[in-house]
């Protein structure tokens, strides 16, 4: 989505590091979410960043294959869910291609 969005900004480099902060700060790689308040857990929860960092170590740690499968199902979800969305943005930003040079 990243590279999608360069097509209309022209530069990815503030669109990159905006993800890369965001992916640090809501998947567990900067602080456990269970350090997190309840309101901000309930985002998270629902976000697939956790799955990430946060999950793989937890299940490392604690070992449960039910929720592990959970998880799975939920990522699968969420694959689905970029795909289709990667796809709209794909077709609206080709319509929007600036290129530049010559």
């Amino acid at each position: 989505m990243v590279g999608l969005i360069s097509f209309y900004s022209i530069s990815s480099w503030g669109i990159s590091s905006l993800k890369y902060a965001i992916i640090t700060l809501l998947s567990g790689k900067f602080l456990p979410l269970s350090l997190y308040p309840g309101f901000i857990k309930t985002i998270i929860n629902i976000l697939p960043f956790k799955i990430m960092y946060f999950l793989p170590l937890n299940y490392i740690v604690k070992s449960n294959s039910v929720v592990f499968l959970e998880n799975v199902v939920f990522q699968l979800f969420w694959i689905l869910i970029i795909y289709l969305k990667n796809m709209v943005l794909f077709n609206r930003m080709v319509k929007r291609l600036i290129i530049q040079g010559g």
